[in-house]
């Protein structure tokens, strides 16, 4: 009984002394840090919010404004379920459906048709909401999987699961006295094709 006690305490102190920075299982290995932000997420510009399928309903209160000239992008931000992906987009990002307003139902609709672009799945990509000068409305980030299987692991509350080969509905909903922010990095503007 000594000695396991005293094992006890010995494998306690190295356990103690040990780098904590040091990875002890691929749980433990960086997680990914995707993104969604608008008026209700993270910080965003105040009267922009994406609407469903992307989030879940917001609470709004402004007017709706259906006068706004917006561009949608998707591009890469790298990364997988195991590593993290880049803060920003990484290359040039493809084009949207040109966006229409749906005035009954107060938001901006456009369409992310994922089988005519050649992203591959296993990776994370950001839809970004611009204006036409490429001030930044508001990103959501999504993961694009293979197989439903990976979803299990996705927190659906940071970002939206997509499966490959799906057409993705992006609705958005722009309030009067609204200002995108100008200079944006998150969606690395200086990367989006004009």
């Amino acid at each position: 009984m000594r000695r396991l006690r005293m094992l006890s305490v010995l494998l306690l102190a190295a356990a103690c002394t040990a780098d904590d920075s040091a990875p002890t299982s691929p749980a433990s290995l960086q997680e990914p840090n995707p993104e969604i932000q608008d008026a209700a997420h993270n910080g965003g510009v105040a009267g922009f919010y994406f609407l469903p399928p992307l989030v879940e309903q917001p609470r709004t209160s402004g007017t709706f404004d259906a006068t706004r000239s917006t561009v949608v992008y998707v591009c890469s931000l790298g990364g997988s379920l195991s590593s993290p992906p880049a803060a920003a987009c990484t290359a040039p990002g493809v084009r949207t459906s040109d966006p229409v307003v749906d005035v009954n139902g107060q938001h901006y609709h456009s369409n992310w048709q994922i089988d005519r672009t050649t992203f591959p799945p296993g990776s994370y990509y950001r839809i970004c909401v611009l204006d036409q000068s490429l001030a930044e409305w508001g990103h959501a980030d999504v993961y694009l999987g293979g197989t439903g299987a990976e979803f299990k692991h996705i927190d659906r509350s940071e970002f939206v699961p997509l499966l490959d080969g799906r057409t993705l509905p992006i609705k958005y909903r722009i309030e009067t006295g609204a200002t995108p922010r100008a200079g944006s990095t998150a969606c690395g503007s200086e990367s989006v094709p004009l």
